[in-house]
């Protein structure tokens, strides 16, 4: 068992229960050598048989529970961990099962208890460690995350942690100054890890993150996200695979489509319409789900794709996963996001691989081939802003299903709102309020004593004290108008986008989906065109439908345009049935289908994977 036969174990166990059945412990070790091998039934089986036998035998609730949190049965798993606490109160790895299972069902404050539980019992585990860190930076606790990230390096060094450590980001940072003094740091380690010889064997385990906030800071992140793949690229060696084949020319072509987030979800919602309508006469869709979903949107994209396989959260099985279903393009919705979709794009798994605008950064990585953009989502000379080749469609790449809207709709007092003032929202993530924005606010409340700009609850409470604080500092003479309201969803979200007089598009990383919802509402978005992709989605939208009349051309005139739509109810009005009489050009969008159908064809049938390399940086017009 201990070198790893777990044939040879299964065998020596089961003859040995046969010659003495009373061995209680003989149950635990076959169902935990039978859990390794993958049958589960049987492993349960076993597990059962030993509590039978002893009901308070502590190692077999702890491998019970293991089991049924693998199978998903989280209820019942959390029931078996804390029988084992209850019979073992210093069973350390118990509480850091099931910290992690509460993480998982959303009960941060009692994840933390567990963990820091554990370290009470023994200091010396990395893995309480390290959890306490994902759990405390998950939340903006970042100093304090930093400290448990270097005790777990201490105990168990691993070079995946230290590129960890020093890629960390806050999510919402105190000043303009912690914006370029965090980069600073990153830049100044990255350049101290190239410098080394870095090994690692399993990035899940061993880095278990992406730089997601790198994009936030407005900056061009093409050499940090290049230099960082590198990093990765020289310190992490999979097993080879073969190479994906070519397509044959009598066949359709196998277009996959892979992500964590294809649900209910902005990546789902962007992407749905397209593996919904490519043409299946030249294309069969596959749909690689990172994890299983039973959402509404979920549901959808399983009974449209050709093909559905749920990919396993392990990076050899997914790769090989991936690579067994032979195909000729395979298309990232995002590269950035999620873990395992990031170090899977470090395989060439198919003769070509694409991303698109899910995280609208480039991903730094050679494998990734092309980066599917627009010609209105992109800058003059945008180009540089990628180390994939880009490609700008005449259109934006979604086909995206008009929001249906509520009614009758609820009125501001609903929602806690004052029905008297003038209602600025800016319903994103508190991750994309930049600094710099700060001063855009409070002129705009400072120019409209009855304006009252209104913001969503951050994921976490203490994101949510974290730009509080922020504003406090930055514009207290207005900070008393400022409201945050609990997070929406669905219907609620739309009714309250709705109700307001105006939208406000944050710089530097402004609105996805929520311009998508906001504009089939009519409620004007003011927006300020950035330097980089991830900041001109607003714009985009707005000169697909030839309504400009809320694009800014600076802060300034994006404050005037933010004060005239809320004090001048005329202007206002004009706007709304400018944008409802024109919003009809974003929705559901074959054409948008069309131009990615003409895409696969040319890069499949043009491209061979030897010649890749010399087509870095440049752009294609489709």
């Amino acid at each position: 068992h201990q070198q790893g036969d777990l044939d040879g174990a299964a065998s020596c166990y089961q003859t040995a229960l046969r010659l003495q059945p009373g061995w209680t412990a003989g149950y635990l070790y076959l169902g935990m050598v039978l859990q390794g091998k993958g049958d589960r039934a049987e492993a349960e089986r076993c597990y059962r048989e030993a509590l039978r036998q002893n009901p308070s035998f502590p190692e077999a609730y702890f491998h019970l529970g293991n089991l049924l949190r693998e199978q998903g049965d989280l209820t019942a798993a959390r029931e078996y961990y804390q029988a084992v606490i209850g019979l073992q109160p210093d069973f350390a790895e118990a509480y850091i099962n099931l910290g992690a299972l509460l993480k998982k069902q959303g009960d941060l404050a009692q994840a933390s208890h567990c963990y820091r539980s554990a370290l009470k019992i023994n200091p010396q585990i990395p893995e309480a460690h390290y959890n306490l860190a994902n759990l405390l930076l998950m939340q903006g606790y970042l100093e304090e995350a930093i400290a448990h990230y270097q005790t777990a390096l201490r105990l168990k060094p691993m070079d995946g942690l230290r590129i960890r450590i020093a890629t960390l980001l806050p999510p919402i940072y105190p000043s303009r100054e912690a914006v370029y003094r965090h980069r600073q740091q990153m830049e100044e380690h990255l350049a101290c890890l190239a410098r080394e010889s870095l090994s690692i064997h399993d990035p899940l385990q061993e880095v278990r993150g992406t730089n997601f906030y790198l994009a936030y800071q407005g900056m061009d992140d093409t050499s940090i996200q290049r230099r960082l793949a590198q990093l990765y690229r020289s310190a992490y060696h999979p097993h080879p695979l073969p190479v994906p084949p070519r397509r044959s020319v009598s066949t359709k072509l196998r277009i996959g489509f892979i992500s964590a987030y294809l649900r209910h979800h902005t990546i789902g919602k962007f992407m749905r319409g397209l593996i919904a309508h490519l043409s299946r006469d030249r294309f069969e869709v596959v749909v690689l789900s990172i994890g299983h979903y039973t959402d509404e949107i979920a549901y959808f994209i399983q009974q449209h794709a050709d093909t559905y396989r749920v990919v396993p959260y392990r990076l050899d099985a997914a790769r090989e996963l991936v690579s067994r279903q032979h195909l000729d393009l395979l298309f990232y919705p995002e590269i950035g996001m999620d873990h395992l979709t990031y170090f899977l794009a470090f395989s060439r798994l198919a003769p070509v691989q694409c991303v698109t605008w899910g995280h609208p950064v480039t991903t730094g990585i050679d494998t990734i081939d092309y980066f599917v953009s627009s010609e209105d989502l992109e800058p003059e000379g945008g180009e540089a802003h990628y180390t994939e080749r880009l490609v700008r469609l005449k259109t934006l790449p979604t086909y995206y299903y008009r929001p249906q809207l509520p009614s009758p709709l609820r009125d501001r007092q609903a929602f806690g709102l004052p029905p008297e003032h003038h209602l600025y929202l800016s319903p994103q993530s508190l991750f994309k309020f930049h600094p710099d924005f700060d001063e855009t606010l409070a002129a705009i409340l400072r120019q409209d004593p009855q304006g009252m700009l209104v913001l969503i609850e951050g994921r976490y409470a203490h994101w949510t004290e974290l730009l509080m604080a922020r504003f406090q500092r930055s514009m207290p003479d207005v900070v008393e108008r400022i409201r945050f309201i609990p997070r929406q969803k669905g219907a609620a979200f739309l009714n309250l986008i709705a109700i307001a007089d105006v939208m406000l598009d944050p710089f530097y990383f402004g609105g996805g989906n929520t311009t998508f919802e906001g504009l089939a509402t009519g409620t004007p978005i003011v927006t300020l065109p950035g330097a980089f992709m991830r900041g001109r989605v607003t714009y985009a939208c707005y000169k697909k439908m030839g309504v400009m009349e809320c694009v800014a051309a600076d802060p300034e005139d994006y404050v005037n345009i933010a004060v005239r739509l809320g004090t001048d109810p005329v202007f206002q009005e004009t706007i709304r049935h400018k944008i409802l009489a024109n919003n009809r050009v974003l929705y559901e969008d074959m054409e948008a289908v069309h131009e990615l159908e003409r895409f696969f064809e040319q890069v499949i049938d043009t491209t061979p994977p030897s010649s890749r390399a010399g087509i870095r940086n440049r752009t294609d017009d489709l």
